[in-house]
């Protein structure tokens, strides 16, 4: 994955990949755009750019970079390329993108809104290799104290037959740390039985030390008694 900037595009790359991946030396150019982050001291000031693109170390507390964002942006996970050592024998994650963007793109299709002042105000769906590929659009009005986990559920005449639980963002953007208006993308991938022909998918959420649900609401933010959005599939 080869890394490159733009006027209008700042990386930030983690101080130990910078560290202890020479490819990656090679790799990106020196350039305006490029910062390396340190592992202690003093931080680069962030510059609020169109858009900006943070590389980071997996294994490591990325709250430090992640609360330095700009405000008020779209807000995209992506796991990397793996690794593995001459010695080893299995391979680990090298490094996870965190993209933060305008959100002029985000999809505009839904009005669901859950308790905690968390809404829905977007979602795509596509079929690749007989999985369903969920992506949703999340904003808060508040900041959350707990991390909630989302589920999406594939359902045939009202009965679960696949399903995909999981924090969002792949965990590396839960939602206590989410942050008044910006939009976090948010992908679930569901393996399809062949056999099967969902028409429905329910999506909600709950917190996973109590498998409490949380409940839509109404206009007037009254909870609904519902706990699950179902959208129909085409």
């Amino acid at each position: 994955h080869k890394l490159g900037v733009s006027p209008d595009r700042q990386v930030l790359v983690s101080g130990r990949l910078w560290r202890d991946w020479p490819s990656l030396r090679y790799l990106c150019p020196e350039t305006a755009g490029l910062a390396v982050l340190p592992e202690s001291g003093a931080w680069p000031q962030i510059p609020p750019s169109a858009r900006l693109m943070l590389v980071l170390w997996p294994f490591e507390d990325h709250s430090q970079a992640l609360v330095r964002l700009p405000a008020n942006r779209l807000l995209s996970v992506q796991e990397g390329a793996q690794e593995r050592g001459d010695l080893e024998s299995e391979s680990r994650l090298l490094y996870v993108l965190v993209r933060s963007e305008p959100p002029d793109a985000v999809p505009q299709n839904a009005e669901a809104s859950w308790q905690q002042g968390i809404h829905l105000v977007g979602y795509e769906l596509a079929v690749v290799d007989d999985r369903l590929q969920v992506t949703l659009y999340w904003r808060c009005d508040q900041p959350l104290s707990r991390n909630y986990t989302v589920f999406c559920h594939l359902l045939d005449d009202g009965q679960m037959i696949a399903q995909h639980d999981g924090p969002p963002a792949l965990g590396y953007y839960s939602t206590g740390r989410w942050r008044p208006g910006d939009i976090v993308r948010d992908v679930h991938t569901i393996a399809m039985d062949t056999d099967s022909a969902p028409n429905q998918l329910a999506i909600g959420w709950y917190y996973g030390e109590t498998m409490e649900h949380l409940e839509l609401v109404d206009a007037n933010g009254q909870p609904s008694g519902q706990t699950r959005l179902l959208l129909d599939l085409d």
